[in-house]
């Protein structure tokens, strides 16, 4: 009996110690807080009854925890300095990093500005950070614009779903910064060229950009479109040949005039379409305002894609109303989670997508099939607890210590870009929540969803 037992407890063991040792797939790593996180990538192969676990019964996560220290050297926006990095998780499933040799500065344009400073961070070698992959080079998003903390998870964990996997993973971390506690904080991978970011050959006319509202907002090298007239800065490489420039204003020549047209075998030459339809899914439901930055496009293998998703804080009614007027729809409605927002910039090929049936037919069939995973953002479905109250049970305590312990104001607005708060987390979690719901009803009204 007493080697039965023995034998049993060894089976066991092993089977415990390969499941901790597996790596995580950039999929499995978007929505992987819960049980109700499997079902929503794996509908089929799970049962609603093991997905359906309540809030109460989630277990909350054990934060990991960031700390930075300087030195007492001040930290800029134009220049790296060396820090002290030291990330813990304490619930010991990803290894420690220490490093003496990292460095740190400001990110970020109006949200530089902000007294809750976003940061880059360069660590002194490649490594896998909290299960994101391997890279020296990462970004901490203070979500400062947004209470709730959430709208910047909840979009790319959903782009993940989407399948714009090129957009960057990300995980909560509480920050310290010289033993003071800074608060909630969003690790992120950084947007660029690489394995474990988008993976290009620059050496073969493959190039990564963003679209910028004037020249070198945010990259030194950029060109406007040839048909549609809009900046394009080269995000990677940032020093383009002469040769690569004019392969890119070529390119964009044939892809914008295909669409201009309307002509469709011709658009499905140059342009990756599912990848466009996801991407313009994702940004009109969640109704970002960035439409002429933070918006990227790269080529591969002779198409164009569209992503990866990017800066989602403003979003989701989370605006102000005099500064977005049209998101707003001042003098109409008055009523944010009406209209169609991208298609209110003439410049970019989204609004000339939109006239075109083929286009607006993929967007309404993706819209059908992706209709659970969209309602379970703000409420519980058969795939589970919805997106937010899976973050609140498991990051709750961390969104009240950034405020409660770091002392960052609920009530108080601190950019004339977001939306008047209300006085209490609770009050603004609901606008979120009911916001979403409300904008899902539209939207499906607008496209002719059909639910199945």
């Amino acid at each position: 009996m007493i080697k039965k037992l023995f034998f049993l407890f060894l089976i066991l063991f092993l089977f415990t110690s390969c499941v901790s040792e597996k790596e995580v797939s950039k999929t499995d790593t978007a929505f992987e807080e819960s049980e109700s996180d499997v079902s929503f990538f794996e509908e089929s192969e799970v049962e609603t009854s093991e997905a359906d676990e309540s809030v109460d019964e989630m277990e909350k996560k054990e934060i990991p925890v960031l700390s930075i220290v300087t030195g007492g050297k001040g930290i800029g926006k134009e220049q790296y300095v060396d820090v002290t990095i030291q990330l813990r998780d304490p619930s010991m499933e990803f290894e420690m990093i220490y490093d003496t040799d990292a460095q740190i500065k400001i990110r970020g344009n109006s949200t530089a500005g902000a007294p809750k400073k976003p940061y880059n961070i360069k660590l002194s070698s490649k490594r896998n950070v909290l299960g994101l992959g391997e890279a020296k080079k990462w970004y901490l998003l203070a979500n400062h614009y947004d209470k709730t903390l959430m709208r910047n998870k909840l979009s790319l964990d959903l782009a993940q779903v989407l399948g714009l996997s090129n957009s960057p993973l990300c995980r909560y971390v509480d920050v310290y910064l010289d033993g003071k506690l800074l608060g909630n904080y969003l690790l992120c991978e950084s947007i660029g060229i690489g394995d474990d970011r988008v993976d290009l050959n620059i050496d073969n006319n493959e190039f990564l950009f963003e679209v910028e509202p004037f020249e070198r907002y945010s990259n030194p090298s950029c060109f406007r479109t040839p048909v549609f007239n809009y900046i394009l800065g080269y995000n990677d490489r940032e020093k383009p040949t002469p040769e690569q420039e004019e392969f890119a204003i070529e390119f964009f020549r044939k892809a914008e005039t295909a669409v201009k047209n309307k002509d469709w075998d011709e658009i499905t030459r140059y342009f990756d379409v599912d990848s466009f339809v996801n991407y313009y899914l994702l940004k009109e439901y969640l109704k970002s305002v960035d439409t002429e930055s933070s918006v990227r496009y790269y080529i591969k293998g002779g198409k164009l894609y569209a992503g990866p998703v990017w800066d989602i804080d403003l979003s989701m009614g989370n605006c102000d109303t005099d500064f977005y007027k049209v998101y707003n729809n001042v003098g109409g409605s008055g009523d944010s989670t009406e209209g169609l927002y991208l298609t209110q910039v003439p410049s970019q090929c989204f609004s000339h997508l939109m006239k075109i049936d083929e286009f607006r037919g993929l967007l309404r069939e993706r819209m059908e099939e992706m209709e659970l995973y969209l309602e379970n953002l703000y409420k519980k479905n058969e795939l589970g607890e919805s997106r937010i109250d899976v973050l609140l049970a498991q990051y709750g305590d961390s969104f009240l210590r950034n405020y409660e312990e770091a002392n960052w104001r609920i009530d108080y607005k601190y950019s004339n870009l977001e939306r008047d708060p209300d006085e209490t987390f609770e009050k603004n979690v609901e606008y979120l929540r009911s916001w979403l719901e409300k904008r899902h009803e539209w939207l499906n009204d607008e496209l002719g969803v059909t639910i199945k």
